[in-house]
């Protein structure tokens, strides 16, 4: 996924850090938003034109948000950890990227993004309790837990203590394991867990499909064993495009908000690597009885993306003449 800003904004863009490259810097912020549901981006130098010329990465630890009396007015206070210890700054030079806000709900939480991962809460508890379970089958296995039963006795708290403590010393210890001698008056039981509940806890899958699910990837696409076995290179196309379209419009509409301009989103280098799919397309455009696109043009684009190891100087300039001839341009020889 890579951004492209217009000028003036693009140098931002582009070297937003001097310490890691654009493509780091960017993706720190993404994973960031992903997995938090919110990621900020503090403008902190300006030119003469009021143009951002500097960006610093600020995590949501080290971020506070203060709304005004009057739920007018943001207020960003950053942590930092060097000496400029904590700032504050107006909303205007914080670029909060959020996702799945709660609007509606009281005491500014909807200024919040929320982590798709929140999704999840419930298959994490249901996964804690399985894992909960097979720890205690196997305990309960090495040693089991029993029920005493002493037939028609009414035993007081007391005595029950006393029952417990001298079976537990007899049979714990060195004794683990031996055979348990009971008189007649007693009724010995071993506890186990209701095979229903054990059952559906040990079948319950939270894996990497709970999480794709969150993130509205299909399973087709992380195992092909559960998906679809027909999905073609188009179909992927149209996946990475839909699960991204939420996270790149919340980037997008973040940028025009605080600084009025449309960033645009490439993610060709994610659905077409080989750029196969463009070049297919530019084709159909450029051929034919009644081509959409000279094929000047054509080689154009293909140069600015550098397709074939294309350059400028290496397109021909076709120039129709009175004959229906062509003369070549520059072949660059």
């Amino acid at each position: 996924m890579d951004f492209n800003a217009p000028i003036p904004y693009d140098k931002m863009i582009n070297h937003p850090s001097n310490l890691i490259s654009k493509f780091s810097y960017w993706q720190a912020v993404v994973s960031q938003l992903l997995l938090a549901g919110n990621a900020y981006v503090v403008i902190t130098e300006r030119d003469d034109h009021n143009i951002p010329i500097k960006l610093e990465y600020a995590s949501p630890s080290q971020t506070s948000i203060i709304l005004s009396d009057d739920s007018q007015n943001l207020t960003y206070q950053i942590t930092w950890n060097d000496d400029r210890g904590q700032k504050k700054y107006a909303a205007s030079d914080v670029l909060h990227f959020r996702l799945m806000s709660p609007y509606g709900q009281s005491e500014g939480n909807y200024l919040i993004g929320m982590s798709p991962l929140y999704s999840l809460q419930k298959d994490v508890a249901m996964q804690e309790q399985s894992k909960h379970l097979a720890l205690n089958t196997l305990v309960n296995a090495i040693n089991p837990s029993f029920t005493i039963t002493l037939p028609n006795v009414q035993v007081s708290k007391e005595d029950k203590d006393k029952v417990r403590d001298s079976f537990q010393e007899a049979n714990s210890g060195e004794n683990a394991g031996k055979t348990i001698v009971l008189d007649q008056s007693a009724e010995l039981k071993v506890l186990s867990v209701d095979s229903d509940v054990a059952n559906f806890l040990n079948n319950y899958d939270f894996s990497q499909s709970q999480i794709a699910k969150a993130f509205l990837i299909p399973n087709s696409v992380l195992d092909d064993r559960k998906g679809d076995q027909q999905s073609n290179i188009a179909d992927i196309g149209d996946f990475y495009v839909n699960s991204l379209s939420p996270y790149i419009n919340a980037m997008k509409s973040e940028f025009e908000l605080k600084l009025g301009i449309d960033i645009k989103v490439d993610i060709t280098n994610a659905t077409d690597l080989t750029n196969n799919k463009f070049i297919s397309q530019l084709a159909t455009f450029a051929t034919g009885r009644t081509p959409a696109i000279p094929a000047e043009l054509a080689q154009k684009i293909l140069a600015s993306k550098g397709i074939f190891g294309l350059k400028a100087k290496d397109i021909t300039t076709v120039t129709d003449t009175k004959g229906g001839e062509t003369k070549g341009g520059n072949t660059g020889n």
